[in-house]
């Protein structure tokens, strides 16, 4: 609490914004003014006090909670998580759970390392949050009372606070400021925070705004974490899809691919199963403006293997080549088409077949919007 030391006996006494002409020793029995200019500093302070909008020392009702409920604290701080944490826990469930080829260990792991960024920041923002909280209890709670029995003092303006049997917070009647009063709280502060200050005026306004200020620093800390850990989750996990895209496998035999008769003509599609027996023939860079019917029954999809493509001559953005080689890419589950003369090999739903060339299966005959 707010103490001046005694003008005869040196020992600290309590003193108050609410009484700045009123000292009282404990231990010598002095009854009178505080010493030296500790009146006009509590003074000066009261006025500060007067002048200050009394909200700045007040908490919400959602701030009071925060702070006298754990569970409450962490059920709010883990609802927060998991609005971040959803669209890359969906993205991971979609890419580990949709039915049908290979499965891509690249795309699973790119959205697998999101998740794992998220909940380690979470792990560490909980617990910082703790520390925060904890912190801020420390910080709003009254001054314990000097005496069994005496009241607590206001953590603002030093003055009595009104007993309460079962209220976690008092509001202060001469500063309207909030204190924590838990008894687990103050106890565990003790005789601590008693203090002699030779500067009321300027502790006194630090502490005016001390509620907000609190909790806009655990925000912040918070806030920062956020910002941080979802471009880190987005960075990590398509460093990852593109380091395991770019390593060459063996061919995947049960990728599966159909043709469909295109405007560019005989070209290929990525066969992926479907929920109901359907299957979708995702198109590559050929179906560049047009549409073409993506859902067929499986039984009316002719599939064949990327190993079917080999030597054949396929064209791939206007230039036709022949298929020298075909590979896989690390945990992806597709296939990629090495053509004669070109600089990089390029995904088997990409090309289309070239005149002439036999087709390894049925073209199946699509809708296109007109």
């Amino acid at each position: 609490m707010y103490a001046a030391r005694c003008p005869e006996c040196g020992r600290p006494g309590p003193v108050q914004l609410a009484a700045p002409d009123r000292f009282a020793c404990g231990a010598c029995g002095y009854r009178g003014a505080p010493p030296g200019q500790a009146s006009a500093q509590l003074r000066e302070a009261a006025s500060i006090l007067t002048r200050t909008d009394a909200r700045r020392r007040q908490l919400s009702t959602f701030q009071r909670r925060l702070l006298t409920s754990d569970l409450f604290g962490t059920l709010v701080y883990l609802a927060a998580c998991a609005a971040v944490l959803l669209p890359f826990a969906g993205c991971f469930a979609l890419s580990a759970f949709t039915p049908g080829g290979p499965v891509d260990w690249a795309a699973l792991l790119m959205c697998a390392t999101p998740v794992l960024v998220v909940l380690t920041f979470g792990a560490s923002g909980l617990l910082f949050l703790r520390s925060r909280l904890a912190r801020v209890r420390a910080q709003l709670a009254a001054f314990p009372p000097p005496t069994p029995g005496a009241p607590a003092a206001c953590h603002v303006c030093g003055g009595p606070l009104a007993a309460t049997s079962d209220a976690a917070f008092v509001r202060c009647a001469f500063c309207r400021a909030d204190n924590l009063v838990s008894p687990r709280v103050l106890a565990a502060l003790g005789d601590a925070r008693a203090r002699v200050l030779e500067d009321f005026t300027g502790e006194v306004g630090r502490r005016s705004a001390i509620a907000r200020q609190a909790f806009r620093s655990a925000l912040r800390g918070l806030g920062l974490g956020a910002l941080v850990a979802a471009p880190l989750a987005c960075c990590l996990g398509a460093s990852v899809f593109s380091v395991m895209n770019n390593i060459e496998t063996e061919p995947y035999e049960d990728a599966e691919y159909a043709l469909v008769d295109a405007p560019a003509g005989r070209c290929v599609t990525r066969v992926r199963g479907l929920v109901g027996g359907n299957v979708s023939l995702v198109t590559g860079d050929w179906a560049r403006g047009a549409s073409v019917t993506t859902r067929r029954p499986r039984a009316e999809v002719p599939v064949f293997r990327a190993a079917a493509l080999a030597g054949m001559r396929v064209r791939h953005e206007g230039r036709e080549a022949r298929v020298a080689r075909i590979t896989g890419t690390g945990g992806t589950g597709e296939n990629r088409l090495h053509l004669e003369g070109a600089p990089r090999a390029v995904p088997v739903q990409d090309v289309c077949l070239a005149d002439g060339a036999p087709s390894p299966a049925p073209p199946i005959p699509v809708r296109h919007r007109r």
